[in-house]
């Protein structure tokens, strides 16, 4: 256990090595959220309070890694997300106008939801890719992302670092968080739906 932490303490004092590790990991993680790049970030910030590594290289190699990901996603769905639509079975729940409704929604207000999906496990990609899909402006998703993605880095790391050795349970705690904020997001919607059911029902 000593020789592999006597490596990963290596890895972690070589600015180079960590911030082309922490890149790439960011960048496919993106693409394949499951790799636990939230957990990696937060054990890096223990390892800077314990002098290892460094703050700032963790927190913009993480960040341009996520960012650089979810551009290529955005801009992809940007191009060619809208023909998912036209496809069955999704073309007879989801019609033009439905779309075009979710277009005017996103254009308003689809920069927070880059941030609200945040701190929900598994939502940045869907968020990332529904703001290309409904055409949320180039300038918005560019700022939206990188703000968003340096947000929660910044927050992870910190997390870390200010935890100290009892980094697993903070973040096990962020964690409990987000599947909260997750579980009233899907209670308010389902209210939401049954009140203007009940309202259509009472015309």
């Amino acid at each position: 256990m000593e020789q592999f932490l006597n490596g990963i303490y290596v890895i972690a004092d070589n600015p180079t090595f960590l911030s082309a590790i922490l890149f790439v990991a960011s960048l496919v993680h993106s693409f394949l959220p499951f790799i636990p790049v939230e957990t990696g970030s937060v054990f890096v910030g223990y390892l800077v309070s314990t002098g290892h590594g460094s703050l700032s290289v963790t927190i913009l190699s993480t960040t341009f890694g996520m960012t650089l990901g979810h551009l290529i996603i955005y801009y992809s769905s940007l191009l060619h997300g809208e023909s998912v639509f036209a496809q069955k079975p999704i073309s007879r729940f989801f019609s033009r106008k439905h779309y075009e409704k979710m277009q005017i929604w996103f254009g308003k207000y689809g920069i927070w939801s880059l941030f609200l999906a945040k701190v929900i496990p598994g939502m940045a990609f869907c968020s990332v890719l529904c703001c290309g899909t409904f055409k949320l402006s180039r300038m918005k998703a560019i700022i939206g992302i990188t703000g968003s993605n340096l947000a929660q880095f910044t927050c992870l790391i910190l997390l870390g670092k200010l935890a100290g050795e009892h980094w697993k349970e903070a973040f096990a705690l962020f964690n409990r968080i987000g599947y909260l904020t997750l579980t009233g997001i899907i209670v308010i919607v389902v209210l939401i739906l049954l009140y203007i059911k009940f309202e259509s029902l009472k015309r």
